[in-house]
């Protein structure tokens, strides 16, 4: 292995330097002996770590803003929530194997005009969620997770929304070869309207965030509400939140 790919991350390529001069360990890279206990090769080893450190924020930094320029331009460059299919043109229109379950699921919400009576009505009624795993759609059983996202996910209003996320500056490196993301004020989100047919109009989603707003139920986490331990009592040390408290099975 090229000793710039072993060192795309400097921090773990000095812990594995360390870890290799420590036990007098030879690296065969780039065709050429390194030992990493040596002063002269441990120089040019942390050189090039740097340097392959460097060409590669480089090279994410480019591809990631390739692909904002495309999202400006309409260009569906992140995945898109189930409900459409890619028409020959290039262009997008419902997906006949979900639309109605979705119609079904937001006529039942006005209807109901709550999410927790919408799941109910829904698994009275025997109607399932579509929800996308790549690229096979299933059908899973309602919840409140899942109405909620086809209420209110812009897509269904016709929008395009990409930028919701981005890398953290200077952040780690996780094993799947990622870097930790953060959430990204909605200001800031790329947002193309118009961009597909849409379910629901952004008007009525922003009618129905305000009805869930006054659905709330503030005292939800009230003392002594439920079996649990301390329910109620018990908050978040940084944010003094309280603790939502759920039962399962």
């Amino acid at each position: 292995m090229p000793l710039s790919r072993l060192s795309r991350q400097v921090l773990d390529f000095e812990l594995f330097r360390l870890l290799a001069a420590g036990h007098n360990t030879l690296l065969y890279t780039d065709g050429r002996v390194i030992d990493l206990a040596d002063s002269n090769d441990t120089i040019i080893s942390q050189m090039t770590a740097m340097v392959a450190h460097f060409e590669n924020r480089k090279r994410t930094e480019i591809m990631s803003q390739a692909r904002k320029i495309k999202a400006k331009q309409g260009i569906v460059v992140s995945p898109f929530p189930v409900g459409w299919i890619e028409t020959p043109g290039g262009g997008y229109d419902f997906d006949p194997q979900v639309k109605e379950n979705i119609r079904v699921i937001i006529d039942t919400f006005w209807q109901t005009r709550s999410l927790r009576r919408t799941v109910k009505a829904l698994e009275k009624a025997g109607i399932q969620i579509p929800a996308r795993h790549g690229q096979q759609i299933t059908f899973i059983k309602p919840n409140l997770t899942r109405v909620r996202l086809i209420l209110l996910n812009p897509a269904y209003g016709g929008i395009y929304v990409f930028g919701k996320t981005q890398s953290k500056p200077g952040g780690p490196v996780l094993p799947n070869g990622q870097s930790k993301r953060m959430k990204v004020p909605e200001e800031h989100w790329i947002k193309n309207f118009d961009h597909h047919p849409s379910y629901i109009t952004p008007q009525q989603q922003e009618e129905i965030r305000s009805i869930l707003h006054e659905n709330l139920f503030r005292r939800r986490d009230r003392a002594a509400r439920g079996p649990a331990l301390l329910q109620g009592l018990l908050r978040c040390a940084i944010c003094n939140r309280s603790f939502n408290v759920s039962y399962r099975g």
